[in-house]
């Protein structure tokens, strides 16, 4: 009785190894898997290999800035930003474009991480540091994290009339930041009465800060679907030059303009 159970369980593990074989023998092979938005955060996505996208575009740049811990005009509370632009043409119309997995890997634990997305607002006008109406900015602390993940929906219509939220359906303007907000602090009257001015540019000076501690990486990964159904993706990385930021500002371009996935 028990035998006609065992041949079925033995064939179900040999149908069940041969699939595993064959996706295995796929990623050998150079063929991409495309595995959708839904997925485990832990599961790593292939780039694929369509060529229908061609990024014309790719930078972080990175920015302190800092905040008075008293309101006054004293900005003793330093913060720092990092900022995403990404500009990608095709030929086939687009139907969204989905940027997931963001993630900011850090030498350091000091701060809090935030992460902002496109906001409605026009893409071709002045906006703050959170893509708000320029000169509206918020208290840091009443800026929320949005997640680790956005998508941004297809328009017809003038390139020039696009919001941050939106692409157009054959050119996206992706634009995204990340923010290291109550980084550290310093003493702003000591540092005022010792050198008779404050920096800016040296906030994290002022604060002891090492150049290692600021060294990171900015990863995340563009999903783009089409119209006809079809879908091509990319992991993107950035790498943060601490001495660079330690001196107010860094940025960094990607070796992947001109490339096409």
């Amino acid at each position: 009785m028990t035998k006609p159970v065992i041949v079925v369980l033995v064939v179900g593990l040999v149908v069940l190894c041969c699939c595993v074989v064959s996706v295995l023998l796929l990623a050998v092979g150079g063929v991409s898997v495309y595995l959708p938005f839904s997925s485990s955060d832990s599961i790593t996505y292939l780039d694929t290999k369509t060529d229908k996208v061609t990024i014309s575009q790719a930078y972080v740049s990175s920015l302190v800035t800092g905040e008075s811990s008293n309101n006054d005009y004293n900005n003793d509370v330093v913060h720092y930003y990092h900022k995403v632009a990404l500009n990608l043409m095709t030929v086939d119309e687009i139907d969204e474009v989905k940027v997931y997995q963001i993630e900011l890997q850090r030498n350091s634990n000091q701060g809090e991480v935030k992460i902002i997305h496109p906001k409605h607002t026009p893409q071709f006008e002045s906006t703050n540091h959170y893509f708000g109406p320029y000169g509206e900015d918020p208290a840091f602390t009443e800026v929320n994290n949005d997640g680790d993940r956005f998508t941004l929906k297809s328009v017809d219509k003038d390139f020039m009339s696009l919001y941050y939220d939106e692409v157009g359906t054959n050119m996206a303007l992706i634009n995204f930041s990340i923010f290291v907000h109550d980084f550290c602090r310093f003493d702003y009257e000591k540092i005022f009465d010792e050198t008779g001015m404050i920096d800016s540019t040296q906030y994290l000076e002022y604060c002891n800060t090492n150049a290692s501690a600021l060294d990171e990486e900015l990863d995340f990964v563009v999903e783009v679907k089409f119209k006809d159904g079809s879908i091509a993706v990319k992991n993107f990385s950035f790498d943060i030059d601490g001495d660079a930021l330690l001196a107010g500002y860094a940025s960094v371009s990607s070796e992947l303009v001109g490339t096409q996935f």
